[in-house]
């Protein structure tokens, strides 16, 4: 009984009339296929999708321990008001550039309290109150620091909620993946052309995590690899023939007239190498 190829629905759609040659492999970028997917149907079998398992979704993380961080800023008169962001940091440990800011912010808030103390520490009357103008600016920076320590509080209290979601965590690992090669390719454009970044249509054993090199991707490609229309691929190919080569998302959106929110969804995979 002769098979015909069904790909699932998170990998590019092949042109019609496709068959897979012997050997092929899918490519790593795509991610697997999902649990009871059939690859092979019969080909003289109606064009039905098997029916998936659902995926159960976990509870949202509870937000008690963000509310405690609020009570913690402001109980503390804005001493503590360095944790909520290093608790925040921990809740994403594979969003580096959220983590790094957390700390950063962490940081400051901890040299801001530090200094109004320190100001304040010699420029004192025997009551406590500031006094002079080093002990007046100590206090207004420490005043700062409660308001900012609460605001803080108050918006990184959720940052872990959703964290746990089914594919977060790979998604987040992949988008670290793509900026990593992006800065591979920047670097070395002859090694990331040698690895075939951003090339999902040649064979290859890297993932790069889902990057499209809109410069070296056929015209052809484009269409089932990006998603892009017909129409769309054509002015896109188009402009790479009248261009030479691309050197950002925004370039391309601009020559190749494609809608903002479109360009938008492109930028999260393309390389330009």
């Amino acid at each position: 009984m002769s098979m015909r190829y069904n790909p699932p629905p998170n990998w590019p759609q092949p042109p019609a009339g496709w068959t897979p040659p012997a050997g092929w492999r899918p490519d790593p970028a795509w991610g697997p296929a999902p649990p009871g997917w059939q690859l092979w149907l019969p080909a003289s079998g109606p064009a039905v999708r098997p029916s998936l398992s659902p995926i159960p979704h976990p509870a949202l993380r509870s937000t008690n321990a963000g509310t405690a961080l609020v009570a913690v800023a402001a109980g503390s008169c804005g001493f503590a008001g360095f944790v909520p962001p290093l608790w925040a940091a921990t809740q994403r440990p594979l969003d580096v550039a959220f983590r790094r800011r957390m700390r950063a912010l962490a940081g400051g808030l901890a040299a801001l309290m530090i200094t109004g103390l320190m100001l304040t520490a010699g420029n004192t009357e025997e009551d406590g109150t500031p006094t002079g103008f080093l002990g007046d600016l100590g206090g207004v920076l420490l005043f700062i620091n409660l308001a900012v320590s609460i605001t803080v509080a108050v918006l990184v209290r959720n940052a872990g909620v959703g964290a746990e979601l089914p594919g977060v965590a790979e998604e987040l690992a992949r988008r670290r993946l793509r900026e990593q090669y992006r800065q591979l390719a920047t670097n070395d454009p002859s090694l990331a052309r040698s690895m075939a970044i951003g090339r999902p249509d040649l064979p290859r054993r890297v993932d790069d995590g889902g990057l499209l090199d809109l410069n070296a991707i056929p015209a052809d490609r484009l269409t089932p690899l990006t998603g892009l229309s017909p129409e769309e691929a054509e002015r896109v190919a188009h402009a790479r023939e009248q261009l030479g080569r691309f050197t950002s998302i925004n370039e391309l959106a601009l020559y190749a007239d494609l809608p903002e929110s479109t360009a938008s969804l492109l930028g999260e995979r393309a390389v330009f190498i």
